[in-house]
């Protein structure tokens, strides 16, 4: 059993280090390349976010970018909290003390991937912070939800 345990936990230590390293990778993206990777999704997603064929290229790549922020950080959030709520027989906290732990976990990564920026000719934001946090706060709610549904359960 404990072997079953050690190992979900090296995988969960594991997906983040990927999502990390994926959060990072796009970081050390020129603009122009940001840019065009997220006109790739402009165009797939553009049915479902303009339907009507109204909305300018630049504020459909301004949205795709936020919402990419919001999804890859909420992955984050989610996998730190699965990782502290795996630590929970080892180190007993209440549901607030494993959410400001992922929370102030996903904080350096958050602030890193905009520090990033400021070395390959990227504006940093501290609004993407926020935005990176409330992703991350998303990922880490719905854990948190789901454990308490199947504790019920």
């Amino acid at each position: 059993m404990k072997m079953n345990r050690n190992l979900r936990i090296g995988a969960v230590i594991f997906a983040v280090l990927c999502v990390v390293a994926f959060i990072f990778s796009n970081s050390l993206q020129d603009g122009e390349e940001s840019t065009e990777k997220s006109d790739v999704f402009v165009e797939l997603f553009r049915p479902i976010l303009d339907p009507t064929g109204v909305q300018e290229d630049d504020d459909l790549s301004y949205a795709v970018r936020k919402l990419a922020h919001l999804t890859e950080f909420a992955c984050l959030g989610a996998l730190v909290c699965l990782f502290w709520r795996s630590r929970r027989s080892a180190v007993p906290a209440p549901l607030r003390g494993i959410a400001l732990r992922s929370i102030l976990t996903c904080l350096p990564v958050a602030a890193g991937d905009e520090l990033i920026q400021c070395f390959f000719e990227r504006s940093p934001s501290f609004a993407d912070v926020l935005l990176d946090l409330t992703g991350s706060a998303f990922g880490i709610v719905l854990v948190l939800a789901a454990g308490l549904v199947r504790e019920k359960n």
